[in-house]
């Protein structure tokens, strides 16, 4: 049995503890997950992500699943540096290489947006393919609901 709660981790290491889970549940061991909140007043979609690794999720009642979607956000430090008279100097390889737009621009740039939205876009994915084969749903069932979401505790998207 294991605590599974909010905990300021990468998706990438997300995955690689999901995945210690289904294998020791592929060794024919249970797996059981309980949670006070998936994401109170806040995205939950790593700590559902992983909890759906378990054989059963037990939630508090009151509780609730913050499976909202992804969200990205870039801060702009240009105009606050033109404020302080200071001029970035950075030199960029290829358009791609989007780190330096942060400090040298107001707003996303289309190749940056690009690359931002592509990431997005893959971590969802992996998300939503992950939960749709753990709960037996299909990949637009869960699209639709995280278009839903939030959800109370009593929700289908939550029993096991």
């Amino acid at each position: 049995m294991a605590r599974v709660g909010q905990a300021p981790v990468k998706l990438a290491q997300v995955q690689e503890v999901r995945d210690a889970i289904m294998a020791f549940r592929a060794a024919g061991k249970p797996a059981i997950a309980y949670a006070e909140t998936f994401g109170e007043a806040g995205p939950g979609n790593s700590s559902y992500y992983l909890a759906t690794a378990f054989d059963t999720v037990y939630l508090q009642p009151s509780g609730d699943l913050g499976f909202t979607g992804l969200l990205y956000e870039q801060p702009f430090v240009r105009g606050t540096l033109d404020k302080l008279g200071l001029i970035p100097r950075i030199d960029g390889r290829k358009e791609y290489k989007s780190f330096r737009y942060m400090l040298t621009e107001r707003k996303y740039l289309p190749p940056h947006r690009e690359a931002i939205t592509r990431v997005m876009e893959s971590q969802f994915s992996q998300i939503v393919k992950g939960v749709a084969a753990s709960r037996k749903l299909t990949e637009d069932q869960v699209r639709s609901l995280v278009n839903e979401g939030p959800f109370l505790a009593n929700r289908p998207l939550m029993r096991s």
